[in-house]
């Protein structure tokens, strides 16, 4: 949950009231292990560009991730519009970790960012791009007309991409 000081918001977040107990979603932040390989494969797979990027360190960013030392470059991407959600990589130069992506798709701590597109079509050429990191068989359909494909980025995270019914 983010929270902004009164006249700090960002325009998407700067209306006054809100229908529930919150206005939006405004990112989802991923840890990777080069910065460069995600970008290249989410601007080549989704589209999405560098919209910022900033190196995080210090208490604050200690409190956020529960850690010691903890310095992160972040960058975030988005869409042409730069409209929100928009995704942010966290690639960690301090304290030194590791990933775990021997995680399987049906673990119940398997987490996944699940990205809806404008169409099958488009769907159909995100898995002729994604290559070797398809995990699903090509294009599934659901159930309720959705269609799917499941695959993995280059630092194993799942990524569900769907196009509508």
């Amino acid at each position: 949950m983010l929270h902004f000081p009164r006249g700090h918001a960002p325009p998407p977040w700067q209306q006054e009231a809100a229908t529930g107990p919150a206005l939006g979603i405004d990112h989802s932040a991923i840890a990777v292990a080069d910065t460069a390989t995600s970008v290249a494969f989410y601007e080549r797979l989704l589209g999405l560009s560098v919209a910022a990027r900033s190196l995080n360190r210090g208490g604050e960013q200690e409190r956020l991730d529960g850690l010691t030392g903890a310095v992160v470059d972040v960058t975030a991407l988005a869409d042409a519009a730069g409209s929100a959600p928009h995704l942010e990589l966290l690639c960690y130069r301090a304290p030194p970790g590791g990933k775990d992506s021997a995680l399987r798709s049906n673990d119940i701590a398997a987490t996944r960012l699940v990205v809806r597109l404008s169409d099958k079509q488009t769907l159909a050429q995100c898995i002729t791009d994604a290559g070797h990191s398809l995990i699903s068989p090509g294009m599934v359909e659901t159930d309720d007309g959705t269609s799917a494909a499941l695959l993995r980025d280059p630092d194993g995270h799942f990524l569900l991409l769907t196009a509508g019914p």
